[in-house]
């Protein structure tokens, strides 16, 4: 990066590899990339880590290259090597704002500016109130996240989460941005799919979603079931399909550059999640006009999910009810038109330019701080 280059704003993100933050992250910074704004991008972990891709004209600083699991007695050391090397890299992009996502990251930012004259934004992607980034993350962030500048969030419950630490002055709820798809056709495949996309994590509930597709396979003998993701859980999750002998019916695919045929080809979409902020798959699955049957985790105030109007929503951790709801669409192609219309009309607020705008007011691009880190709290 040029050194002697001044950036109208810096985004921090521990790294630019699959999941819903990066790719959040990389659509804002390229959207304003092509807008001439000069941005600079900063991660922890280098572009061996990457899914996702910047702009040619977008400044990257990497801090550490790799990732690395030191002692539990180092960590400390660690961390306050990370927020003196973030610090000077937050100096050397010389822009007046910063923007960072995801828990840990958004803590280490606020110390690393604290003094620096800088107005930071801090961007939560999940629900804190449900994920735990461990005890000492979690006191930092009740701590430190009322010190930044503004603190946004994708969803309605994880800004009544913060509220309890941080000034409700200070809270902006802001949707995830979405590329709009080729119009969509109908009737769909003619195979039956069902679609579920996401980390393999205990969050996500594929283990409740393997259990309702158990629960429905003899009665639909062409359906198969199509998984994108990888993770900790993945050994795990092959496992439980062969204990459940829905193996041979379940396509499991790593994470992929371009989700659009796994989208375009699929009958429905499910999400078992046993807790959500709002997820991009699910905003993305409806975007190419595919019904959904999601678990009520993902149905929060300002979430696109309507029972029975553009989708089937069921309790969490129930595989008996989702694998109902489940048959109850895949067996009815009239029904999963109707939803997927309406789906696709549902996602309209969240069109990329529309928040893209919203992310340029509330970063104030072309305008001062209005206040730094380092003062009182409200």
């Amino acid at each position: 990066m040029n050194e002697n280059r001044v950036h109208d704003l810096t985004i921090v993100i521990s790294h630019l590899g699959a999941g819903g933050a990066q790719r959040v992250a990389t659509n804002l910074a390229n959207g304003w990339a092509a807008q001439k704004f000069k941005i600079c991008v900063i991660t922890i972990l280098n572009k061996q880590h990457d899914h996702f891709s910047l702009d040619a004209s977008i400044s990257r600083l990497i801090l550490q290259g790799s990732a690395n699991r030191l002692p539990w007695i180092l960590r400390p050391i660690s961390i306050v090597s990370r927020i003196l090397a973030l610090r000077r890299a937050i100096g050397q992009s010389k822009a007046p704002t910063v923007l960072a996502f995801i828990g840990s990251t958004n803590i280490i930012v606020v110390l690393a500016a604290i003094g620096l004259g800088k107005k930071i934004i801090i961007s939560e992607r999940n629900d804190p109130g449900r994920q735990s980034l461990g005890t000492f993350w979690d006191v930092m962030r009740q701590l430190f996240y009322r010190r930044a500048h503004l603190v946004t969030a994708n969803s309605h419950v994880a800004i009544s989460a913060m509220a309890k630490y941080v000034p409700e002055k200070k809270l902006r709820y802001v949707r995830n941005p979405i590329s709009r798809p080729a119009p969509v056709t109908w009737p769909r495949a003619d195979r039956q799919i069902i679609l579920s996309v996401g980390r393999l994590t205990e969050q996500k509930g594929f283990d409740v979603l393997l259990r309702a597709f158990a629960n429905m396979a003899q009665k639909t003998p062409g359906c198969r079931l199509s998984i994108v993701g990888q993770g900790p859980l993945s050994s795990r999750l092959h496992q439980q399909a062969k204990d459940l002998e829905i193996g041979d019916r379940i396509d499991w695919h790593k994470n992929v550059s371009d989700m659009a045929p796994h989208y375009s080809g699929a009958t429905l979409f499910t999400l078992a999640s046993r807790y959500e902020g709002t997820s991009n798959a699910l905003l993305e699955a409806m975007s190419f006009g595919l019904p959904v049957v999601v678990s009520n985790a993902c149905t929060h105030q300002g979430d696109p999910v309507s029972h029975s109007e553009n989708g089937l929503c069921v309790p969490i951790n129930d595989p008996v009810a989702l694998g109902s709801a489940l048959l109850k669409l895949i067996s009815d192609p009239e029904l999963q038109q109707r939803f997927g219309t309406a789906a696709v009309k549902s996602i309209e607020p969240n069109d990329a330019d529309h928040v893209l705008d919203q992310w340029s007011e509330i970063v104030e691009l072309s305008a001062p701080p209005e206040s730094v880190i380092g003062a009182p709290a409200a």
